[in-house]
């Protein structure tokens, strides 16, 4: 599938960049040009179009057949819409603010994640709640008189 949706693009970008470059005869400038950036540009949006489809692809495949057994099944709804606005707009965000919008991007993508990512937990939860809650450990307990230590300012 992603090889049907990369081999247009590819196309479209060696044909801007061909088409960017001088005709002959022309003097070839030193340095970055034009099409030099439009390429690097085009090349930026085109890992993000093809990363957000494969991480929206396999994070709701693995994620909808993921569950531990009488406990919990995960899901997750990501849309590949949503994630690609999200990235272009970070990206747009982080360039914009010569790179001080980043901790605010990454807070923005988790907290996009975990809005789609759903926990139903069964039946069989409580029990290893109650089992978990009615276990006393006796390493635990002499851990804790082990790292007791008093300290006493008078």
């Amino acid at each position: 599938m992603s090889a049907f949706i990369s081999i247009p693009v590819l196309a479209a970008i060696g044909y801007i960049f061909v088409a960017m470059m001088p005709a002959e005869g022309e003097a070839v400038e030193s340095g970055f040009n034009l099409a030099t950036v439009m390429l690097f540009l085009l090349y930026i949006v085109f890992v993000m179009i093809t990363s957000s489809f494969y991480q929206v692809v396999i994070r709701n495949h693995v994620f909808s057949h993921m569950a531990l057994p009488d406990t919990a099944k995960l899901n997750s709804d990501i849309r590949f819409a949503s994630l690609l606005m999200l990235r272009l707009t970070n990206f747009l965000a982080i360039v914009c603010s010569l790179g001080l919008a980043i901790p605010w991007a990454k807070i923005r993508v988790m907290n996009y994640f975990t809005q789609h990512t759903h926990v139903a937990t069964l039946a069989g939860a409580d029990a290893i709640l109650e089992q978990a809650t009615s276990e006393t450990n006796a390493v635990a307990e002499e851990a804790a008189d082990m790292l007791d230590i008093d300290l006493s300012l008078g």
